[in-house]
């Protein structure tokens, strides 16, 4: 046991002095001095060639700014607000158009009395005011002309004997059938008016 711990001493001699000189003791280095020499724990990769980049390069190269990676910002969409009405100034020198006449409406009828009967059965007039003329030309003989509608009577002339001529203005009428007789002689003389 003395004779290879006597040649590991010999041996470790000859190295220490091939090496040159003798050992020297090295102080442990700071810990601020072995921080800034300490390369990077995971070194920093060049992502164009996948090769590792020293730390001093890394740190020196700026890095793009977040704003500067921004999406770029979407076309500006068409307003879809409605457009404004504008007005249209009128002109004072422009009349508007008079109003269409009124449609006729109503109308004059004459009935006449004669030989104890009407000379007609049917009447007809449009819708609105009628004046209702009854002409009596039998000398000494009284009649009139009486109207009704589905609801009860709507006028009436005087009961006169002839000759004489009175006028009755009904209405106005809505469209519809009215009946109309003599009083005097009503299964004789009798009719229909149809307003339309």
């Amino acid at each position: 046991m003395r004779i290879v711990l006597a040649l590991f001493l010999v041996a470790g001699s000859a190295l220490l002095f091939a090496c040159g000189g003798t050992a020297k003791k090295t102080p442990a280095a700071t810990p601020s001095v072995a921080a800034a020499t300490a390369p990077a724990s995971s070194p920093t990769r060049d992502a164009a060639t996948n090769t590792a980049v020293p730390a001093t390069i890394a740190a020196a190269t700026p890095t793009p700014a977040a704003a500067t990676i921004a999406a770029p910002t979407a076309a500006a969409a068409p307003s879809t607000a409605a457009p404004q009405a504008t007005e249209v100034a009128s002109d004072p020198t422009i009349a508007a158009p008079p109003p269409p006449p009124p449609p006729a409406s109503g109308g004059a009828l004459t009935l006449v009395a004669l030989n104890l009967e009407f000379d007609t059965s049917s009447l007809s007039a449009a819708a609105g005011p009628v004046a209702v003329t009854l002409d009596n030309q039998d000398r000494g003989i009284a009649h009139n002309v009486h109207f009704f509608s589905k609801t009860g009577s709507i006028g009436m002339t005087d009961v006169d004997s002839g000759p004489s001529m009175h006028t009755l203005t009904l209405g106005p009428l809505a469209p519809g059938a009215y009946s109309f007789k003599c009083d005097v002689h009503p299964t004789t003389m009798k009719g229909i008016l149809t307003v339309s």
